[in-house]
């Protein structure tokens, strides 16, 4: 048996699934609502430039792979626009109340540039989504 096989059937793995969309979930929440100044996240802000511009970058990434990755897990057990259309409400609804949370977040603020970077991050992975499913 090959190791692309193997890789393939871990891939296909509920198990695997569901703990890599868990995992980008936390990770995702943990970069848009830990304090900036002092932490990790602040470091890894200034390593991107620490600019509003790279910070919304960072955004779409975080949301555009958070709806990849809950589609993914979810599209095993589901049918594709139940898997997609639950995978978006995630997103969306962790894209808002993350930004909301912000406002609570010493040396964080609510930002709509964010939000809407969020928006966009999520509408990219829908594209992929659909492109993907159509081949």
């Amino acid at each position: 048996m090959s190791s692309y096989h193997l890789a393939g059937q871990a891939a296909e793995s509920p198990v695997i699934r569901w703990s890599a969309a868990l995992s980008w979930s936390v990770l995702a929440t943990y970069l848009m609502t830990w304090p900036s100044q002092g932490t990790p996240v602040g470091s890894l802000s200034v390593f991107f430039g620490g600019s509003e511009l790279t910070d919304a970058i960072g955004h779409v990434v975080l949301c555009g792979v958070l709806v990849g990755l809950w589609y993914w897990a979810l599209r095993g057990s589901m049918e594709f626009a139940v898997a997609l259309g639950i995978a978006v409400a995630i997103g969306l609804v962790l894209g808002v109340v993350t930004e909301v949370a912000q406002i609570f977040v010493p040396s964080r603020g609510a930002s709509l540039l964010d939000l809407l970077a969020n928006m966009l991050g999520i509408g990219l992975a829908v594209g992929a989504v659909m492109i993907s499913d159509a081949k």
